[in-house]
């Protein structure tokens, strides 16, 4: 029911964090929420820090911002399938 992924980029010139991103998913079968957070160095002394939560109820509708489009831009490779053959109310990671 659980599921957990993250990703970070560190400088070893800078020693510092440059982004970071983190996510979870709850999947109940008939709703899943999901959140990711992600923090960007824009300057060596400013941090941008980013939250996104969705709440999705199964064949009806989600509310909030979707977090899987983070983090599709931010981590290759990843992708999410949905009715694509896999059985209802579950998700795939790859």
């Amino acid at each position: 029911r659980w599921s957990v992924l993250g990703r970070y980029n560190y400088s070893t010139q800078d020693k510092r964090l440059v982004e970071g991103i983190a996510g979870f998913e709850y999947n109940a079968g008939c709703w899943s929420v999901r959140s990711v957070i992600q923090q960007l160095s824009t300057t060596a002394a400013t941090r941008s820090t980013t939250f996104f939560i969705q709440l999705e109820l199964r064949g009806l509708s989600s509310i909030g911002s979707n977090p899987a489009e983070v983090l599709s831009r931010t981590i290759p490779g990843y992708g999410r399938n949905y009715g694509t053959g896999a059985p209802s109310g579950t998700s795939t990671y790859y």
